[in-house]
């Protein structure tokens, strides 16, 4: 959730899975051979996320849930398929696991926004192909738009593993590139 303050800081939002959530910085995140994915397994505050916007020294946004995707998600999140898991479903709502009445309305809009998905579209296996997933990119930064009119868009790729790299640069083609005010950073990514 977006911190309340009268600061004329800059603001950051990131929007993403467990990598940007933290997931496994509160140690081992298998029980019994099962992944676990429930927040108490992390912890934002050790995350490349929240440690970015404090060494940029910018308010932050940060909307992350591990397993969510940009096109299909990963295993079984609170008993929805995996079609249901993805950002364009829930970036509408405050808080949609509590009230999916309840519209996002933030009080400032993000001057930048960094969107880390594609992780678990790619390593499902359920992701259709890269230009499936370029255009769902194209839409959903669309949708962000909406909130945020004038901030800069960084499209993010790898960061545990390279598969999303391909359909991402094709969504920041797509979307008119650096001219128009989209970036990519490329993270590393391994094991």
């Amino acid at each position: 959730k977006l911190k309340e303050t009268a600061s004329d800081k800059k603001v950051i939002e990131f929007i993403g899975d467990s990598i940007t959530a933290g997931v496994g910085n509160l140690g081992d995140i298998t029980v019994n051979g099962d992944l676990k994915s429930e927040p108490s397994y992390h912890d934002v505050t050790k995350a490349y996320s929240y440690l970015t916007a404090e060494e940029l020294g910018l308010d932050y946004n940060i909307a992350a849930r591990s397993g969510i995707a940009l096109y299909y998600g990963y295993g079984h999140i609170d008993g929805e398929n995996d079609a249901c898991q993805n950002f364009t479903k829930y970036y509408d709502y405050q808080n949609y696991f509590r009230d999916t009445k309840q519209a996002y309305s933030p009080k400032r809009s993000s001057d930048i926004v960094c969107i880390n998905l594609g992780t678990n579209d790619f390593w499902s296996g359920k992701c259709p192909n890269n230009d499936a997933f370029a255009e769902k990119m194209v839409s959903f930064v669309n949708q962000v738009k909406g909130y945020n009119p004038n901030a800069k868009v960084v499209l993010l790729t790898g960061g545990i593993n390279s598969n999303n790299v391909t359909a991402v640069n094709k969504a920041y083609t797509m979307l008119g590139g650096e001219s128009a005010g989209y970036y990519i950073c490329n993270m590393s990514y391994g094991h």
